[in-house]
């Protein structure tokens, strides 16, 4: 096993040399001789050396860039053209960015500066003809000064003053920029396309009506207005006869249809919002509904159903009416005032707490209850949290005071036997003591000796509390639950393995390491098998993940140096990458690109003297 060793001829310039160290500049071929980088002279060139910009295709046919990689012709699919084969019409420039024609070479897009744009890349917007005479966009195709046909125009050649938006569709102005019909970013008009009707002054401050005439804001003087700039709140009808509001629509008398009044003439007493949705009051302001905030309601708006009463103290439902808190006698609460704990449903049928929200007896669900109905069986806390004992009463969780518990709120696993003399874990459920059949304990009764973990599978000491298999907070394994398969010594100072048992750092005698303590450096596998190191991990075989190997067991035959740095050969020892002294490359370190083959019969580049 091993590279062939001593010097070696190499042509170059068909003159023999010795040489001990090469530069691989000029590559002739990849490694499997099917992509040629030159033809065997070094004159025409197919790639550059890391084969990622391609001159040509294999057959010198179709050229994608000259020699010098300067000016290309093609990308590497052959997909799209730069330029024609003579390098004398471009089609894009040399980042494939900005296209000057299509590969065809019939639409241009630009000329061949790359300046002046004609079209966007899809040669759907045009910006200008063939000619550069007549301009339609700028560059960057924000604004338009005309339509495709060159028809309309859109806007002066400064860009400055607009007659119509893009597509020559709704002006703006008439052809003298005199009469304005909407400002630039056409979104309020001035007046309709004839300037006969107006819609706003020219400060677009004051309008008189909406974009389609239908709905007047304000006579033409501006003097008394109908409603708002955004035809929400009506002021006034048409005629000016019956009022909505006052000018500020501060203050409303009426909803829109004048049918429903929200507040007297003196805007004194509200009756509604200006919404017309919530009531505050009937139209005679005799009954109120809500406080004038609309924040505290009272009844829906027949007056019907009550949510409160009058000092707004004690509420009967929400505002949707959908969830009551009592009866409209304000006797029986069903709910608190935030509908936050409820105390029954709504026809009064299953109760949830008593009256003063003390003693709970189920969740909002109903699904999960607390106690029965004469608060005598407690199933749990108030807070849903601990539960006392499951919905039949069968197996209490703990005793009514909740202060000793007997299982956790899913009566899985328990923490005492039903005499509380036994425990299983703590309150918290956090340290268990042992598991349900009272076999295995996992700690003493005063949890100092752990034995296991809270699931009864990993075992930190068996059941005298003699021998540890890890520390208590279980970071530090041992061994294995049975006792077996030592991790570490009892002080924690050499580990023999991680804690999932998967990879191992030596032997149960401690003879043979596989790794030091903070398993950074493996000095083999878990079999045994294959050495990364010696014992003084001072002469490596092999990286930690056993991808590259340095050296076969025997530390015989090499494959690289301890840096990884320059590589010997591969991991099967087939292909040789140098000889063992370093001395002759027949690839580099990454197999990618090699010099020649095992025999230095057949070359694939040249190799120059550094």
């Amino acid at each position: 096993m091993g590279g062939r060793t001593g010097p070696i001829l190499h042509l170059r310039a068909r003159v023999l040399v010795y040489s001990d160290v090469y530069n691989y500049t000029n590559y002739l071929a990849d490694n499997n001789y099917t992509n040629y980088l030159a033809d065997n002279n070094y004159t025409n060139y197919l790639a550059d050396n890391n084969y990622t910009n391609y001159l040509a295709d294999n057959i010198y046919t179709n050229y994608l860039a000259d020699n010098n990689y300067t000016n290309y012709l093609s990308d590497n699919n052959y997909t799209n053209y730069l330029a024609d084969n003579n390098g004398t019409n471009y089609l894009a420039d040399n980042i494939y960015t900005n296209y000057l024609a299509d590969n065809n070479d019939t639409n241009y897009l630009a000329d061949n500066n790359g300046t002046n744009y004609l079209a966007d890349n899809n040669y759907t917007n045009y910006l200008a003809d063939n000619n550069y005479t007549n301009y339609l966009a700028d560059n960057n195709y924000t604004n338009y000064l005309a339509d495709n046909n060159y028809t309309n125009y859109i806007a002066d050649n400064n860009y400055t003053n607009y007659l119509a938006d893009h597509n020559g569709t709704n002006y703006l102005a008439d052809n003298n920029y005199t009469n304005y019909l909407a400002d630039n970013n056409y979104t309020n008009y001035l007046a309709d396309n004839n300037y006969t009707n107006y819609l706003a002054d020219n400060n677009y401050t004051n309008y008189l009506a909406d974009n389609n005439y239908t709905n007047y804001l304000a006579d033409n003087n501006y003097t008394n207005y109908l409603a708002d700039n955004n035809y929400t709140n009506y002021i006034a009808d048409n005629n000016y006869t019956n009022y909505l509001a006052d000018n500020n629509y501060t203050n409303y008398l009426a909803d829109n249809n004048y049918t429903n009044y929200l507040a007297d003439n003196n805007y004194t007493n509200y009756l509604a919002d200006n919404n017309d949705t919530n009531y505050l009051a009937d139209n005679n302001g005799t009954n109120y509904l809500a406080d004038n905030n609309y924040t505290n309601y009272l009844a829906d708006n027949n007056g019907t159903n009550y949510l409160a009463d009058n000092n707004y103290t004690n509420y009967l439902a929400d505002n949707n009416y959908t969830n009551y808190l009592a009866d409209n006698n304000c006797t029986n609460y069903l709910a608190d005032n935030n509908y936050t704990n409820y105390l029954a449903d709504n026809n009064y049928t299953n109760y949830l707490a008593d009256n003063n929200y003390t003693n709970y007896l189920a969740d909002n669900n109903y699904t999960n209850y607390l106690a029965d109905n004469n608060y005598t069986n407690y199933l749990a806390d108030n807070n849903y949290t601990n539960y006392l004992a499951d919905n039949n009463y069968t197996n209490y969780l703990a005793d009514n005071n909740d202060t000793n518990y007997l299982a956790e709120n899913n009566d899985t696993n328990y923490l005492a036997d039903n005499n509380y003399t036994n425990y299983l874990a703590d309150n918290i459920y956090t340290n268990y003591l042992a598991v349900n059949n009272y076999t295995n304990y996992l700690a003493d009764n005063n949890y100092t000796n752990y034995l296991a973990d809270n699931n009864g599978t990993n075992y930190l000491a068996d059941n005298n509390g003699t021998n540890s298999l890890a520390d208590n907070n279980y970071t530090n394994y041992l061994a294995d639950n049975n006792c077996t398969n030592y991790l570490a010594d009892n002080n924690y100072t050499n580990y023999l393995a991680d804690n999932n048992y998967t990879n191992y750092l030596a032997v149960n005698n401690y003879t043979n390491y596989l790794a030091d303590n903070i398993y950074t450096n493996y000095l083999a596998d878990n079999n045994y098998t294959n050495y990364l190191a010696d014992n003084n991990y001072t002469n490596y075989l092999a990286d930690n993940n056993y991808t590259n190997y340095l050296a076969d067991n025997n530390y015989t035959n090499y494959l690289a140096d301890n840096n990884y740095t320059n590589y010997l050969a591969d991991n099967n020892y087939t292909n040789y990458l140098a000889d063992n002294n370093y001395t002759n490359y027949l690839a580099d370190n990454n197999y990618t690109n090699y010099l020649a083959d095992n025999n230095y019969t057949n070359y694939l580049a040249d190799i120059l003297l550094c």
